[in-house]
């Protein structure tokens, strides 16, 4: 009869169980299968959601005692049927054994409880139900383990956002020492590599062996990895990159910018204003003044304008959030990420069509302000470019004129070639970049993703090009 019962609940309707369960009175708290399942772990193995409700009515009779041991009994391995359906990630499942009482502090004979297998399996819906619930993200296994070791060794990378997001304890180490980024490195998952740090998860960490994330990358010969985690070279950072870390906003690079373009004013005035070395009259000389005003201007909208910002939810319901999900879902502000939009952790803003956050403008750059960001690089470039060929002329062919006359002009202006150039590489090399990425309607956000589902239509040239200038989001 208990084979014929087990036959029942996995092949069966609901009606079909009901029925038999009627003609046959057996005792359904201790009929077990081959494998050591009772009639509840069989229900969640097939998931068989209304079977398990219907089952628990039935229990509703029983006594207490035989009841809570009857939901609760755990397999050979030390599953109780919550523990099997958090794992399968079954959540109607997970949902009637929790409304039935079920046991959510159980543990498994790993001492994994609902948190690590949330992690482990990649179920943020049943994750954010638990949370709820208050129950402990910090919760360690046997090992030492918490939910965010688990979820960046499995590379879960839904049931890591959560956790992060929720601000759990990104350098707790386990019984080896190891943090959630060493596991990551030891699993070789760069995008979980790169979440966990731009979270703030400490790269100098040594394990009992004495091992940072990026030694154990290089004894792991994980290249990818150990480029991301290693101080880029001189020329990576002259072309603004920066080693991976946890993003600062600052106006470094601003006022960097900004020094700069006074500095190119004051000496355009100085050797071409007063001097008239270059271009005679004063038309010419307003033309260089007009060229450092539209870059003033441009510099001046770039930093203050919204790069289309994604508007934030007054209110939130992790359960609501994960139940209508419509496509990816941004743990960090509670809602639907749109395509092509990314989070941008300086600002900590989703941003529509998102290119990069730009160090220079201490802003992003994406659907509403792609364009002007295209014209101010270019203005930027013909300033430096003008720049550059006053200083090198006056370096080369010193003239008493100007403010500073003969020999005494070299200095000042070998000053201004090295800044200049020094500004001109990167901006130059950003300008390519940008004027590609329109031919081809993509960000580069998305260029140098290897995930390119979200990319923009691809059309002609013109196309292509008149979509990113008229703020077209797709």
């Amino acid at each position: 009869m208990t084979d014929k019962l087990f036959e029942v609940i996995s092949k069966g309707s609901l009606d079909d169980l009901v029925e038999y369960l009627k003609v046959y009175e057996l005792d359904i708290s201790e009929a077990t299968d081959s494998s050591g399942f009772t009639t509840l772990h069989t229900c969640v193995s097939y998931g068989k959601a209304e079977h398990i409700r219907a089952l628990l009515h039935i229990g509703q009779n029983f006594e207490k005692p035989i009841y809570n041991n009857w939901i609760n009994r755990q397999t050979k391995d030390g599953y109780s049927p919550l523990l099997l359906a958090v794992s399968k990630g079954n959540f109607p499942c997970v949902q009637i054994l929790v409304q039935f009482n079920a046991d959510i502090y159980a543990t498994n004979n790993l001492g994994l409880g609902v948190i690590h297998l949330c992690a482990q399996g990649n179920h943020p819906q049943i994750l954010a139900f638990f949370c709820e619930m208050r129950m402990d993200l910090q919760a360690c296994d046997n090992k030492g383990g918490t939910p965010l070791h688990w979820a960046a060794y499995m590379g879960s990378f839904n049931s890591l956002s959560l956790l992060l997001s929720l601000g759990v304890n990104k350098n707790t180490k386990d019984n080896e020492g190891r943090t959630a980024l060493h596991l990551a490195v030891i699993a070789a998952n760069e995008k979980v590599v790169r979440k966990l740090v731009v979270y703030g998860a400490s790269t100098e960490v040594r394990d009992k062996k004495n091992r940072t994330p990026l030694e154990v990358a290089i004894v792991s010969d994980s290249k990818g990895i150990v480029k991301m985690l290693k101080d880029p070279a001189f020329f990576e950072k002259i072309s603004c990159k920066t080693k991976l870390q946890k993003p600062n906003r600052n106006n470094k690079h601003l006022v960097s910018l900004i020094c700069f373009i006074t500095f190119s004013f004051i000496f355009i005035l100085f050797f071409c204003a007063k001097g008239k070395r270059y271009l005679e009259g004063s038309i010419g000389s307003y033309m260089l003044i007009g060229i450092v005003a539209a870059v003033i201007a441009n510099l001046i909208y770039l930093m203050s304008s919204n790069p289309g910002y994604i508007d934030l939810p007054k209110t939130y319901n992790w359960q609501e959030l994960y139940k209508n999900a419509k496509g990816e879902i941004c743990t960090d502000c509670k809602i639907f990420r749109q395509p092509r939009s990314r989070h941008c952790f300086y600002c900590n803003r989703c941003v529509i069509r998102y290119d990069h956050h730009c160090q220079w403008i201490n802003n992003c750059v994406g659907l509403k302000n792609n364009n002007m960001f295209l014209i101010f690089l270019f203005t930027l470039i013909i300033l430096c470019g003008v720049v550059d060929y006053i200083a090198v002329d006056v370096f080369l062919f010193p003239k008493n004129d100007g403010m500073f006359k003969g020999k005494n002009a070299i200095p000042p202006a070998a000053i201004v070639v090295f800044i200049s150039s020094l500004i001109l590489y990167p901006i130059t090399l950003l300008f390519i970049i940008q004027v590609k990425n329109f031919s081809h309607n993509k960000t580069s956000s998305e260029r140098l993703s290897k995930n390119r589902k979200h990319a923009g239509k691809r059309g002609f040239f013109l196309t292509n090009c008149y979509r990113m200038c008229c703020n077209k989001p797709n």
